[in-house]
């Protein structure tokens, strides 16, 4: 059972607001279990308001080259061994080029995503339930909702050129090289540091010390409670796409010496 699609590499969705009313979603394939359709569906339904606009790998990768192949991320994105962090690359660069909010595909609220910002906030964040050990500067700790926590990236929005997602995208270029061409006995781990939740955090405090009056508004600890990390049927999708969280002794990112010197360059 599929979605409709209405993604456009060439025609960006157009919108007066801030943030522009289109919710993007990906999944290598336009192919979902029963129930997990509905749960899709239903997350539409509470948000009428809105475009969903599902986005499926050939997409993403059509996107990144019309649009990307002129910057150093796109060899980032070439290089990526697993797909979770080629997802993490293009949702940042999707939305700092069109603006938007961006959901998982298992992922979504109980509650109209836009009764959650103001109508002027530059962006909408929440915070992961799970907590770290390192803090900002004392000169944003007041700006840091929870100062705590990892910056949630599973589901968020952005007005269009965000310093928080520029910021993102320049921190992974800054650091691929560290990354490139080595074995992680925990792909995963690295790739939460390297595109997830770990640069999307650090990248957030950095944009709010770059940009004392930038407005972005935080929701909370899993939107407030309303955040469903893992909506019904979700887990189907595995028997098409393996789960990263498996994987061993392996690679993330492969790239050649020129291109390590590309990355590293400016």
């Amino acid at each position: 059972m599929d979605l409709q699609t209405c993604f456009s590499v060439d025609k960006p969705f157009v919108s007066s607001n801030r943030i522009p009313e289109v919710v993007y979603q990906t999944w290598d394939f336009n192919e979902f279990g029963k129930n997990h359709l509905k749960s899709l569906r239903d997350f539409q339904l509470l948000n009428l308001d809105l475009k969903f606009c599902l986005i499926l790998a050939s997409d993403r990768d059509e996107y990144m080259k019309k649009r990307w192949s002129e910057h150093k991320i796109f060899d980032i994105y070439k290089g990526a061994v697993l797909g979770p962090m080629k997802v993490d690359i293009f949702r940042y660069c999707l939305l700092f080029e069109r603006g938007g909010y961006y959901f998982d595909i298992n992922k979504s609220v109980s509650v109209p995503l836009k009764n959650l910002h103001s109508e002027d906030a530059a962006g909408m964040v929440c915070f992961e339930p799970g907590s770290h050990r390192i803090l900002p500067n004392q000169s944003i700790l007041h700006r840091v909702a929870h100062p705590d926590r990892f910056v949630a990236q599973w589901g968020f929005a952005f007005e269009k050129n965000s310093p928080v997602l520029k910021t993102v995208i320049e921190n992974i270029c800054s650091y691929a090289h560290y990354f490139a061409n080595r074995n992680f006995e925990r792909p995963k781990n690295a790739i939460l540091q390297l595109t997830g939740p770990g640069i999307f955090t650090k990248s957030f405090w950095t944009a709010l010390e770059e940009n004392p009056k930038l407005q972005i508004d935080q929701v909370g600890i899993n939107f407030n409670g309303h955040g469903d990390r893992n909506i019904l049927g979700s887990h189907v999708r595995y028997l098409t796409v393996p789960n990263y969280d498996q994987t061993r002794k392996s690679r993330i990112l492969e790239l050649k010496e020129k291109n390590i010197n590309h990355v590293e360059s400016g």
